[in-house]
């Protein structure tokens, strides 16, 4: 059986969306504020974690925070990609913060490999602002997403704030 410490842990570090895919799982409540919704997690950890329950946690975790061969434990908090707060002060130390961390390496991504559009009656193509592009698998999970960054005209971002596309 899973250490119930950490598995609360666990369920402490998810965000929102990992928060709504695990009380969805569970047959809960998933709206609210993150504080409510880490709540009602901690709340199913504590008083009825059954084992797929516990599967299920792990399964989020190792999806946000990927396994490797060194680690035997939770993973350091202590990241260089993201801001660190520290308990005594009021603010985030960007120090060890580097831009290029933030920035996802932009790999050799073919485009418009085997993406096809469908016309669908119940829209107008107006312009094509990128091309189709496969999303790469990450970590073998079945969510695939990627950062794509593009430039509108200022027609089409007028288009857009008008509600014409």
């Amino acid at each position: 059986m899973a250490d119930l410490a950490e598995l609360k842990q666990m369920v402490l570090s998810f965000r929102v969306s990992e928060l709504h895919v695990l009380l969805g799982f569970a047959g809960r409540n998933k709206s609210g504020r993150k504080q409510e919704l880490t709540q009602r997690a901690l709340s199913l950890v504590q008083k009825a974690c059954s084992l797929p329950v516990q599967i299920k946690i792990r399964e989020l975790y190792r999806q946000i925070y990927p396994v490797t061969k060194s680690d035997s434990t939770l993973p350091s908090h202590k990241d260089n990609t993201m801001p660190v707060m520290h308990r005594h002060t009021s603010g985030l130390d960007y120090s060890a913060v580097s831009m290029r961390s933030m920035i996802p390496p932009q790999a050799n991504i073919p485009v418009n490999p085997d993406v096809k559009l469908r016309h669908l009656p119940f829209y107008d193509v107006l312009a094509e602002v990128m091309k189709p592009s496969s999303l790469i698998p990450k970590n073998n999970g079945r969510m695939q997403e990627t950062l794509f960054v593009f430039h509108l005209t200022p027609q089409q971002a007028q288009d857009i704030t008008m509600s014409r596309c």
